[in-house]
């Protein structure tokens, strides 16, 4: 259990502890000056390893490895067979955050255990850290199956594992997948299922010509070849018309059967579509741009936070964690320079 004595007055909040979320936490937690606490909010019980959720709806057994528990990344240092205790300056918080004013942050719980009494956390500085809406299976929190009432115990390890059994049971017994979207996740899921399953068919739809455009075309023929190997179709150069999905069940299997077109009005049906795409975490933008006290947030066409750091919203092709992690040094940055100028100008004024 945290301590919670001896709880500092002023508080840096850290909005999101997915991977620029946790890493700007470490980082600041290594140097809070005295005086301070670090508050990491997030809605989930551990910290999720996106990057592998993906591979382990495909491959369940696998999937106790995605859940690394908050705790531990914070720990210090210990014997062999110790656990070091967690500094009692900073706070794990469990919560969602449901608004962000100037200077605070509304949570959908209390933890009165750790002093915080209701569910607003009042803040000196915050990061905003909250990523993107990312398809299934790497949103644990939607509905695994079409269902709108499987959601399991969304935010905890044991909940996620069990969303993934689900969702692998649904990739199984379809006869046939379409995945949309032919960035890195997509390809990643059309070859991981043709794999597993070989006997199923798989197409994949992207809307460019060139698969990871970002890179050489020498890297797009190697992975035509490689789809073409495992019998994966590959449509290229069309868009799916989000507005077409229609569902009917096959009268034979009792599976249900997804028909969607193309904009250039190409009709595909599938046991499973999957979609391998994102949208920037746009909730609380326009709560913290009105903020006057901690750094605005400035969208810019590609959707990211231009002051602090947002780990999951420069695309899917992008070096996501990698650009996360380096806004996390510079919003460390800013924050010791504005409290350094706060503390200059109070020795200038005196006493």
């Amino acid at each position: 259990m945290q301590d919670r004595s001896d709880i500092p007055m002023k508080t840096v909040a850290v909005l999101g502890a997915s991977y620029g979320g946790i890493r700007a936490a470490k980082i600041l937690a290594q140097e809070l000056p005295k005086g301070w606490r670090l508050a990491v909010i997030d809605r989930n019980t551990h910290f999720n390893h996106l990057y592998v959720l993906p591979r382990y709806a495909i491959l369940p057994q696998h999937a106790h490895k995605a859940f690394i528990p908050y705790t531990k990344i914070f720990r210090g240092p210990s014997a062999p067979g110790e656990e070091a205790p967690i500094s009692r300056r900073i706070l794990l918080l469990q919560a969602q955050v449901t608004s962000i004013a100037s200077n605070s942050v509304t949570l959908s719980r209390s933890f009165p255990e750790l002093g915080i009494d209701t569910p607003v956390l009042n803040f000196d500085y915050a990061i905003y850290a909250l990523g993107s809406y990312l398809p299934a299976p790497i949103n644990l929190w939607g509905p695994c199956t079409n269902n709108e009432d499987e959601l399991t115990d969304c935010g905890t390890k044991g909940g996620g594992i069990e969303w993934l059994r689900k969702y692998h049971a649904v990739i199984e017994q379809a006869p046939s997948v379409l995945v949309v979207g032919g960035g890195a996740l997509g390809i990643q899921y059309a070859t991981d299922i043709a794999e597993v399953f070989p006997n199923k068919s798989v197409t994949l739809l992207h809307s460019r010509k060139q698969l990871l455009p970002r890179f050489d075309h020498a890297m797009h023929e190697e992975i035509l070849s490689t789809l073409d190997s495992l019998n994966v179709k590959t449509i290229l150069g069309d868009r799916l018309d989000l507005t077409s999905l229609q569902k009917r069940v096959d009268p034979k299997s009792g599976l249900p059967v997804y028909t969607v077109r193309t904009q250039s009005g190409q009709e595909l049906s599938a046991g499973a579509v999957v979609t391998a795409m994102h949208w920037p975490n746009a909730e609380h933008d326009h709560d913290a741009s009105t903020s006057t006290q901690q750094y605005r947030i400035r969208r810019s066409v590609e959707g990211h936070d231009t002051r602090q750091t947002d780990d999951a919203s420069r695309g899917p092709e992008s070096s996501v964690r990698g650009y996360a992690h380096s806004r996390c040094h510079v919003s460390r940055t800013r924050l010791k320079r504005r409290r350094r100028g706060r503390e200059g100008r109070r020795r200038r004024r005196g006493p």
